[in-house]
């Protein structure tokens, strides 16, 4: 046994203890029969390949590495260790989840990686562990969880990813449904649409939680239970995109006005013309809301609603048939839902026609032509009376 260690029988397993003993190495002349090892409390910062296995510890079950200031593991560091169940990596300074290192462990139940600084968890980050039990990654930094992080889990049971800073994360997407309990508590979670697969899969498995999540966000929701809300609440406020804003056509072309809109649920779409509301009469037609307007008038817009293919967002086409004057002036397309609303403001400018010259022989006609030969005349007189002018004074 190691100078600085305890060596005992514990829990019928033949265990060394360094705890708290500011260890930089792994202390030499272990027994290659141990099968327990906690040197919780060193400052090793680094664990280099094959450490165990040169060490001659093979048969090591369970490893305590707790609040020894790891920062990396190198890939194989824990190569030959096929019968280790237990490892404590909590409280370290690990900022991402050590993949290929953990790949080394086929047998492991129990991994906890509980405040780290790691800020997401990608794709099989814990891949060939399929009978890890539980998994803690509690008050760590997280702030994503990618799908498929949790792929080839088969036999997770017990989760805990409380006290993250998780705003959203899928449900059936994302965590296992072999679960029998999770811990959620302790995140600001943003309860809006991206965050409804969790509600419905909480719903849907009733995983015993020892806290209930909470939401942060938005304002409307903030301190409501999870999954006590109305799957309708989890809406995500619209937004509205176009190409164009401002618009000059001719006097009497056809004019389209497009609005791209995304919303969970599905925005109720609205346009207005210099203030005043288009009302939809049917699928495809839409009217002025004042009733002053004439019927001429009437017949000017329709708007229509067109799905984009392999999209959440819908187009709302707002047609002007043989523009005029009185179409000239500001358009608004607004969108709204239960999360809130946006609008997009457009502007059309109709050019009018050119004013035709009079027809012959009417009296518009006979004043403009008699108007431009006074002009002709008076233009004349000034002309000869400049000149005579000047002659005289050359005489003189």
């Amino acid at each position: 046994c190691p100078e600085s260690c305890t060596c005992k029988w514990k829990g019928g397993k033949q265990t060394v203890e360094c705890v708290n003993k500011g260890l930089i190495a792994l202390p030499e002349g272990m027994d290659p029969e141990t099968q327990v090892l906690d040197i919780s409390g060193s400052t090793l910062q680094i664990l280099h390949r094959t450490l165990f296995q040169r060490y001659g510890l093979v048969n090591l079950q369970r490893v305590y590495l707790a609040r020894s200031r790891l920062g990396h593991l190198d890939d194989l560091t824990f190569q030959g260790l096929t019968n280790l169940v237990e490892l404590d990596l909590s409280d370290n300074m690990l900022t991402s989840i050590p993949v290929a290192a953990l790949s080394e462990l086929p047998a492991l139940m129990r991994l906890s990686l509980a405040r780290n600084p790691v800020r997401r968890v990608s794709a099989d980050s814990f891949r060939n562990l399929r009978y890890l039990i539980t998994l803690e990654l509690s008050q760590c930094q997280i702030e994503a969880v990618e799908v498929g992080a949790f792929d080839g889990l088969k036999a997770l049971e017990w989760l805990k990813l409380d006290g993250n800073a998780l705003a959203n994360i899928g449900g059936s997407t994302v965590l296992p449904r072999s679960l029998h309990g999770v811990t959620l508590h302790d995140n600001p979670w943003r309860c809006d649409c991206q965050l409804s697969q969790l509600r419905a899969w909480l719903v849907q498995f009733n995983i015993p939680l020892s806290m209930e999540p909470k939401c942060s966000q938005p304002e409307r929701l903030a301190g409501r239970l999870v999954k006590s809300l109305d799957p309708m609440d989890f809406a995500c406020a619209p937004q509205i995109t176009s190409s164009v804003t401002i618009l000059e056509v001719s006097f009497g072309d056809n004019v389209t006005l497009s609005c791209q809109v995304t919303g969970d649920p599905d925005p109720r779409v609205s346009w207005f013309h210099n203030g005043q509301k288009i009302t939809a009469t049917s699928s495809s037609t839409a009217v002025y809301s004042s009733a002053n307007e004439t019927e001429a008038n009437e017949l000017s817009f329709y708007y229509t609603f067109i799905g984009v293919d392999g999209s959440d967002s819908q187009r709302s086409v707002l047609n002007i048939v043989n523009a005029t004057n009185r179409e000239n002036g500001s358009y608004v397309c607004t969108a709204e839902n239960r999360a809130g609303s946006a609008r997009n403001n457009f502007t059309l400018l109709v050019q009018p026609l050119p004013t035709p010259p009079p027809p012959p022989g009417s009296i518009e006609y006979v004043i403009t032509v008699g108007g431009v030969v006074a002009a002709i005349v008076i233009t004349m007189v000034i002309i000869v009376v400049a000149v005579a002018v000047r002659c005289c004074c050359c005489r003189r």
